[in-house]
């Protein structure tokens, strides 16, 4: 009984007596937020096992994929990507990838930018949301941006702090999430890097039911 201790504390939710509860099908394995309701109600032995009864409360309602998954915007490594440079007075670069939500409702993500980028960008062309962080950030140094509902948080990661820099943020940026079907992103920065970055990380859909 100790799994489901009302102590246990749950890096991912910064809650308390919240596990994770995975469901499987013949198609798909899924995962779910949630804590124990009440104490165990035990129902009637069977042979040398006492069964028993347990409810639990998910506070978020949406089952997710069994994992995560990160996906390259741009990436040093190669990979699909698709760039366009603009013959103007500063060299802004700008790189494509399609991405499809397969889940029932929006879905938020977690920006990361591996510098050095100036100014970096990233936009749905598919609503026409961006977000954007007017700012230089060092080959050393990581930008992540959280868009999830009650945590949007721009931080930027450096090797000696973690620093916010939410007054950083374009004011026409909006905290954007992935509509269901397909949404084309797009990554720009005012400068061209060969060594940075930019990933979607621990992306995951969202379903109504499983």
């Amino acid at each position: 009984m100790r799994i489901i201790n009302p102590k246990t504390y749950n890096k991912d939710t910064e809650k308390r007596g919240e596990l994770l509860i995975y469901y499987e099908n013949d198609y798909k394995k899924y995962r779910i937020y949630g804590k124990v309701e009440d104490s165990a109600e035990f129902n009637d032995r069977k042979n040398n096992h006492d069964t028993a009864t347990i409810s639990f409360y998910c506070q978020d309602p949406y089952w997710l994929d069994e994992n995560g998954q990160d996906i390259d915007i741009k990436s040093v490594k190669g990979g699909l990507e698709f760039p366009l440079k603009l013959s103007t007075h500063f060299a802004i670069v700008s790189f494509y990838k399609e991405i499809e939500n397969q889940g029932d409702e929006e879905a938020p993500i977690q920006i990361e930018y591996v510098g050095p980028a100036s100014n970096p960008r990233v936009t749905n062309e598919t609503t026409g949301e961006y977000i954007q962080v007017n700012m230089d950030i060092g080959e050393k140094e990581k930008l992540v941006i959280d868009t999830r509902e009650g945590k949007e948080t721009v931080n930027l990661i450096t090797p000696n702090e973690t620093r916010d820099v939410y007054n950083k943020i374009d004011l026409n940026s909006t905290f954007f999430k992935l509509i269901v079907g397909k949404n084309l992103i797009k990554y720009s920065s005012d400068i061209e890097g060969a060594k940075d970055k930019v990933t979607i990380i621990d992306y995951t859909n969202k379903y109504v039911g499983v």
